[in-house]
């Protein structure tokens, strides 16, 4: 799932040089009717590690521009 690689990116490549978060900070919540609710944290998490590793899945060229 694209969430939970960008979680690990975080905390691969980011979160050495800026330990902000910590991995208990991002876990979700699980409602009664069974779905899942993110904290809003884990926004940020996607956008800086898309800055990081883009993926290139997501552009309709094969190169990724950062």
């Amino acid at each position: 799932m694209m969430l939970f690689h960008s979680i690990e990116t975080y905390f691969t490549d980011i979160a050495p040089y800026a330990p902000i978060l910590q991995r208990q900070d991002l876990q979700p919540t699980q409602l009664p009717n069974g779905s899942f609710e993110w904290p809003i944290t884990i926004y940020g998490i996607v956008v800086s590690t898309l800055r990081v590793r883009p993926v290139s899945a997501w552009h309709p060229s094969s190169s990724v521009r950062t």
